[in-house]
């Protein structure tokens, strides 16, 4: 059995811990209330690399884990976050821990926070100005969206040098879409159909310590509908304006592995992501070369998007 953590940190209390040898773990206990959401960050000192581990309340279960965030392909960010709501009050456990054999230090030190999350409302077709005021700050938002309606989510930097967007279910833990950037450069962007009615979150960040202002809107869209591509064959499609998305359903057996490919003519650059089945979460993404070679996790029918990208 784990020894229980002996170091308890309070909700909205930074804590600084110091990993000072390879494969040690840092461990704490907090009390949490249930039904609240709670965002659990690692900022590096001189730590290299950290992840996250949270355990229930007998100090044994996982319950949630992370390494990098946030995760973006050919970005390395060292930093570990997770998102929890209890789903009883008490006390949980938190561990920290180094990265060993990457390539930073698995040692040195680092700061520990805990926020509970307050939302701020928004309505569709509505815009807000706010700022990340500190480093590794992220502002959160809640909107009501109608269930096979679709949205356009955009963060426009202002003073902030670059945004990242994350649409979170109406549970406030699970992450159901998340951009970096958009078809602007920098402006991080995504383009959704709501799975169903109700009262879902939006967060904004900065890209690490990165503070600075920017401009959150969320407008309702009618997007066309997807076209079905088979497998061994191929399409001709036409961005014809910008930030215009071409969506095309193709049907994946799980385990198996397939190449998704788009060779530009006349679009002067272009980006291609994989779409879970939801529609909603992105499994894959490439810019230069447009050339993706994706595993399926299950069977079933995938949404292949292409995009111009300015």
């Amino acid at each position: 059995m784990t020894p229980l953590p002996e170091t308890n940190f309070e909700v909205g209390t930074p804590v600084e811990g110091d990993i000072s040898s390879e494969g040690e773990e840092d461990e704490y206990s907090i009390n949490l209330f249930a039904g609240r959401i709670y965002v659990f960050k690692t900022e590096l000192m001189t730590l290299g690399d950290s992840t996250l581990t949270l355990l229930g309340t007998a100090g044994l279960t996982q319950l949630a884990f992370n390494d990098d965030f946030p995760d973006i392909p050919f970005v390395f960010l060292p930093e570990s976050r997770l998102v929890f709501v209890p789903p009883v009050s008490g006390v949980y456990f938190v561990e920290v821990a180094g990265v060993e054999g990457g390539f930073d230090s698995p040692v040195g030190t680092y700061v520990l926070t805990a926020t509970e999350v307050v939302a701020e409302p928004i309505t569709v077709d509505s815009s807000a100005f706010d700022d990340i005021s500190n480093a590794y700050e992220e502002d959160w938002f809640t909107v009501g969206l109608e269930g096979e309606v679709s949205y356009i989510i955009e963060a426009v930097a202002e003073g902030l040098n670059d945004t990242l967007l994350a649409l979170m279910d109406t549970d406030g833990q699970t992450e159901l879409a998340f951009n970096d950037d958009g078809c602007h450069l920098l402006a991080a962007r995504m383009v959704i159909t709501a799975p169903s009615s109700g009262a879902f979150f939006v967060t904004v960040f900065g890209i690490s310590d990165s503070t600075g202002t920017y401009e959150l809107s969320i407008i309702e869209t009618v997007l066309d509908p997807p076209e079905s591509i088979d497998l061994g064959s191929s399409v001709e499609g036409d961005i014809s304006e910008s930030c215009e998305q071409d969506r095309y359903l193709v049907d994946l057996v799980g385990g198996l592995t397939y190449t998704f490919e788009v060779a530009p003519m006349t679009l002067a650059d272009s980006t291609l992501t994989v779409l879970d089945t939801n529609g909603l979460t992105q499994l894959n993404f490439a810019d230069d070369p447009e050339l993706i070679v994706f595993t399926a996790p299950a069977s079933g029918t995938y949404t292949l998007v292409v995009a111009a990208y300015d």
